[in-house]
């Protein structure tokens, strides 16, 4: 029995999917700046990260940091189609920022038509910045 083609077929539209989600370092100094698409600059022990996904379409990608057995932060933005790049120096707004510890990081992807992508999870680390000690002169 032949298909029938005199009706049209409603096209498939599929969930995004994130992936490749990893830091530029995994251990970092907490910073004072929002965070941003940027550039990478590499130390030894950074101050903040960079953060990057891919997602197979573009959808608000939810950025949801937990601390390891205690409350979360979220970041929402409108992710591309391909690779994203999110500048982090550990403040979610103006108002809030991250305790030194032991983070995970979970990213949601949800497109257009409101449908979610599988969740991606990273651990990292968050350090305080080492004060510097004041240099004494001898005489």
């Amino acid at each position: 029995m032949a298909a029938r083609l005199d009706r049209p077929v409603a096209p498939v539209d599929f969930a995004p999917i994130v992936t490749q989600l990893k830091f530029s370092a995994g251990t970092f100094y907490l910073g004072t700046l929002l965070p941003r698409a940027s550039v990478v600059r590499r130390r030894t022990i950074p101050t903040g990260t960079t953060i990057y996904f891919r997602a197979s379409e573009p959808a608000r990608a939810t950025l949801t940091f937990q601390r390891i057995s205690f409350a979360f932060n979220k970041i929402r933005f409108n992710a591309k189609a391909g690779l994203n790049r999110v500048r982090f120096h550990g403040r979610i707004d103006a108002r809030h920022r991250l305790v030194p510890g032991l983070y995970r990081l979970e990213v949601v992807a949800v497109d257009t038509a409101g449908q979610p992508s599988a969740v991606r999870r990273v651990n990292f680390r968050a350090l305080r910045k080492p004060v510097p000690v004041p240099r004494t002169t001898r005489r």
